[in-house]
């Protein structure tokens, strides 16, 4: 037989004999595994073990069968005590017995597992395992379990007051505070609503924040008035709330109150702001200069 051919078949042979085993293997520690599990289980679909079948919970390494009381049923699941008191019944504590829940008058039952099983019905609430009916007083209505002010009115301890909404003011969405709020143009101060003092190049904004009012355009406010803004030479107007109301055209740098040219040396350019300046690849900035990284390296 030629020497290729006995290598083959050695190989195929080791081959074979290496996929017995394996399978040999998965068999003997499937019987295994299967011997190791107690009666009324089932091997687990995912990550290997066993696990009780639905009516049986597991207690030291068996399972045991699992009874639900009288008004209770199985849950079907495998932790936890295995069963829950029917609709209309809670656990008495500390024992393994479902007892009847037994809403107030102007009650009814509820389907959640916590708190007392019952709750009142709407007019009512609450108080020390009673319904009590809720007391809307006039011009009021009833709201979840209590009550609120119809529009016009706010609550004043177990009433419902007139709100008294001044001159220049209208009624607000607010259930809180006032209850109103001022016009355009005005300001509350105290119950009024007093109208907001516009310097000369100044005009009304909407913010209810700040002063009410704002500069024009070339203006900035100083001392509650309008103040000319002055331009140096080389900028420009702009709008902003933390600057002095200019800017330094592009190549010009800001220096106090001036604009001074920006000095570009050679194989330089200005850079993306404008007030500085980057060298030119292939030089690299030196002592205020653009020198090349070779002849720097050759030094």
């Amino acid at each position: 037989m030629p020497t290729a051919v006995r290598i083959r078949t050695c190989a195929f042979y080791v081959l074979t004999c290496t996929v017995m085993l394996f399978y040999g293997s998965l068999i003997a520690m499937a019987e295994d595994t299967a011997a190791n599990i107690p009666e009324n289980a089932s091997e687990r679909n995912y990550g290997g073990g066993w696990e009780c079948d639905p009516g049986f919970m597991e207690s030291r390494g068996s399972c045991d069968t699992v009874t639900a009381p009288e008004n209770g049923y199985l849950t079907g699941k495998s932790y936890g005590k295995g069963w829950e008191c029917s609709f209309g019944y809670r656990q008495e504590s500390r024992s393994s017995t479902c007892v009847p829940v037994t809403p107030p008058t102007n009650a009814h039952l509820t389907d959640s597992a916590y708190g007392s099983g019952w709750q009142c019905d709407r007019g009512f609430r609450e108080r020390r395992d009673t319904c009590v009916e809720v007391t809307i007083p006039e011009n009021g209505y009833l709201q979840d379990d209590t009550w609120a002010c119809d529009r016009e009115f706010q609550r004043h301890g177990n009433s419902c007051v007139p709100i008294q909404v001044p001159e220049n003011g209208y009624l607000s969405d607010s259930r809180s505070g006032k209850g109103w709020d001022c016009a355009y143009g005005f300001r509350p101060k105290g119950t009024t609503c007093a109208p907001i003092p516009v310097p000369r190049n100044g005009f009304l904004t909407s913010s209810p924040y700040g002063k009410g009012w704002d500069c024009d355009r070339g203006y900035e406010a100083i001392n509650e008035k309008c103040a000319a803004i002055k331009v140096p030479a080389h900028a420009y107007l702009e709008v902003s709330s933390y600057r002095t109301g200019w800017a330094c055209e592009r190549g010009y740098r800001r220096e106090l109150d001036r604009c001074l040219a920006v000095r570009v040396p050679a194989n330089a350019h200005l850079d993306y702001a404008g007030d500085g300046w980057d060298c030119n690849a292939p030089f690299i900035e030196e002592h205020n200069q653009c020198v090349l990284q070779i002849a720097r390296n050759q030094r």
